[in-house]
């Protein structure tokens, strides 16, 4: 793909894409935070949680990386499984990165650390490692994959 073509497709309904994958990722954070607490043994009959608005920022950057990853995997012919691998590990890099951020600022919008059992937890409280964790992220990123090829194509 060509460079002028690129960007028209980079460009393409991305502002669908931001508050789209902001609200529903807000969603996803409001449900992951209440299977952390199942974990780790803190959650109350009310299951009342709370996301931080700041994580509107965060995941609606989402559609920003997506594309670009989704050339580069096409481009270098790597397969599905792989792919999977890389936005995992991308998301991860960049939910750390984030929280850096954030707390280089004093703002303190997520930290794992306050509820889940300590072997599954960062130093810095950025990042959650637990296997259901993992698993709710790949399905994120299923999703998230698919949504953006979805609103490419269909808006």
């Amino acid at each position: 793909m060509e460079l002028k073509a690129f960007f028209t497709e980079y460009d393409k309904k991305l502002w669908m894409g931001i508050p789209v994958f902001g609200i529903l990722d807000m969603g996803r954070d409001v449900s992951m935070t209440t299977v952390q607490q199942i974990i780790g043994e803190q959650i109350d009959r009310n299951a009342i949680q709370t996301a931080s608005t700041w994580m509107y920022l965060v995941d609606g950057s989402i559609p920003l990386v997506v594309f670009p990853m989704e050339m580069l995997i096409k481009k270098l012919h790597i397969s599905k499984l792989m792919g999977l691998v890389l936005f995992l590990v991308l998301f991860y890099t960049a939910k750390y990165r984030w929280g850096a951020f954030f707390h280089s600022l004093d703002i303190h919008p997520w930290n794992y650390n306050w509820f889940t059992p300590e072997q599954y937890n960062s130093t810095t409280g950025y990042l959650f490692f637990h296997p259901d964790i993992l698993h709710s992220w790949v399905l994120v990123i299923v999703i998230g994959r698919a949504l953006d090829r979805m609103l490419r194509l269909k808006f």
